[in-house]
């Protein structure tokens, strides 16, 4: 079975923003399979964030090849590769004013323009209030604005979901809400994920399949 993403010898230096210290990928390679959720654990300055920038192009590696269903992922256009590979990172990212705007913003680049019905459901989608879809999104609570930025992604109807720390925000009941509205879009939308935590109690809750980094290294 080709994997969903895979590394082959991938190396990278670079200075960790969160310790100072240089987090480095020797050689590295992987295999992420698309069944559930893939957990990628480890501390500070290990890599994780690094990986996930890798899978959506963020950022190259300065060595060694990454494939996407089996193609090489510099052959896919960017624009095309992040349609398919949506990320969600530690903190809400709503660029757009009201929560209709942000919702509206990929498909928009797409060409499309889904009713306010459709938008409604996709906020259903994700436990949100479509009632809110005019309101100011700097304005919502912090979980709010994660389950809209949420949205926002899936907007793009994505294959894949990149999951930068995206609880690390919020309190333990909120984090808990959005770790269950996640498994049930893998459960019942056949989303494929790879989400990225330094919470042992937290991958242990997200499931078996996983791998760890330490110092750059899969271990």
């Amino acid at each position: 079975m080709i994997p969903l993403f895979e590394l082959k010898n991938v190396s990278c230096r670079k200075k960790s923003p969160a310790s100072g210290e240089t987090a480095v990928f020797h050689s590295a390679s992987l295999c992420i399979n698309g069944d559930g959720i893939f957990v990628v654990m480890g501390p500070s300055g290990a890599g994780k964030s690094t990986l996930l920038r890798f899978l959506n192009r963020l950022e190259d590696p300065q060595e060694g090849e990454i494939f996407f269903h089996g193609k090489p992922i510099r052959e896919i256009p960017v624009t095309q590769l992040r349609q398919r590979v949506g990320m969600l990172f530690q903190l809400p990212a709503l660029p757009e004013k009201t929560v209709r705007d942000n919702l509206l913003f990929g498909p928009h680049l797409k060409g499309e323009n889904p009713a306010d019905s459709v938008l409604a459901e996709l906020m259903r989608h994700v436990d949100l209030d479509p009632g809110l879809i005019n309101r100011d999104a700097a304005h919502l609570s912090v979980g709010q604005q994660q389950r809209v930025s949420l949205a926002r992604v899936l907007a793009n109807k994505p294959e894949v979901l990149l999951l930068d720390e995206p609880t690390s925000s919020l309190d333990a009941e909120t984090a808990l809400k959005i770790e269950e509205t996640i498994k049930r879009l893998v459960k019942e939308d056949g989303l494929k994920a790879v989400w990225v935590t330094h919470h042992a109690d937290q991958a242990d809750r997200l499931g078996k399949n996983r791998i760890r980094i330490e110092k750059g290294r899969f271990v």
